[in-house]
């Protein structure tokens, strides 16, 4: 499932679903994984119901989410897909994910460079220090990671 323009909950029930398949194969860590979506407030309910979901039928898992920014056709200017990069990065913050994964704005046109995934992780960086500064407007719907890791 590569989670372009899916519903969230379809989203959620994969990745509960692999977890959970997943821990009854005997693995005791596992990742939840969402993708970023069109609308920031179903995508931090969908991770809020990952993280419920994990709370009640995972106790003795270690788990830990992962949000992916958007996978969807990516902006092609560099303003547009550092917006979209920053409102994802504000998305795992706020919904506590544990790591990120971030696309550049060469992703619309071509692999990336080394250089590319540097400056979308200062992006990520940068954006994320100034998202945990700033209080949720609807309150912190799960524990937060131990640190938000980016990952190109």
């Amino acid at each position: 499932m590569l989670g372009q323009l899916c519903p969230p909950g379809l989203l959620v029930a994969i990745s509960f679903l692999e977890a959970l398949f997943s821990r009854r194969l005997g693995l005791h860590s596992v990742s939840l994984s969402y993708a970023q979506q069109t609308n920031a407030e179903q995508d931090e309910q969908a991770v809020a119901s990952l993280r419920a979901l994990a709370c009640e039928l995972l106790p003795d898992t270690d788990w830990h989410v992962v949000l992916y920014t958007y996978m969807g056709l990516y902006p092609r200017t560099v303003q547009g897909a550092a917006r979209l990069l920053e409102a994802s990065v504000d998305l795992a913050v706020r919904t506590g994910a544990h790591r990120f994964i971030v696309k550049t704005e060469a992703k619309a046109h071509r692999i990336p460079t080394v250089e590319d995934n540097v400056a979308a992780l200062r992006i990520a960086a940068d954006t994320a220090r100034t998202a945990a500064r700033r209080p949720s407007p609807r309150g912190h719907r799960g524990q937060p990671g131990p640190r938000l890791r980016a990952v190109p």
